[in-house]
């Protein structure tokens, strides 16, 4: 099983017995779904379980936040929400 990330692109795919899993976006989810993405991954003895979290979280204040205090790249991060 192999755990990538960075893409912000939710993936769960098997090549030649490998377990690929991109665990999602925290923050910046691409396409329609804007709730902020992560991977549950519970393991012990007996296997494992992998559950997708979706969480709301209030974007028309993200944004307020990135045009009031103007971060670097913050205009690029609108493109996001």
């Amino acid at each position: 099983m192999v755990f990538v990330g960075h893409t912000h692109r939710a993936l769960d795919r098997t090549v030649d017995d490998v377990r690929a899993i991109n665990v999602g976006s925290v923050s910046n989810p691409p396409g329609e779904e804007k709730r902020a993405m992560w991977t549950l991954v519970v393991a012990n003895e007996s296997g494992y379980s992998i559950k997708r979290r979706l969480a709301e979280y209030d974007i028309a204040a993200v944004r307020e936040r990135l045009e009031r205090e103007q971060p670097p790249a913050w205009v690029r991060l609108l493109k996001w929400f």
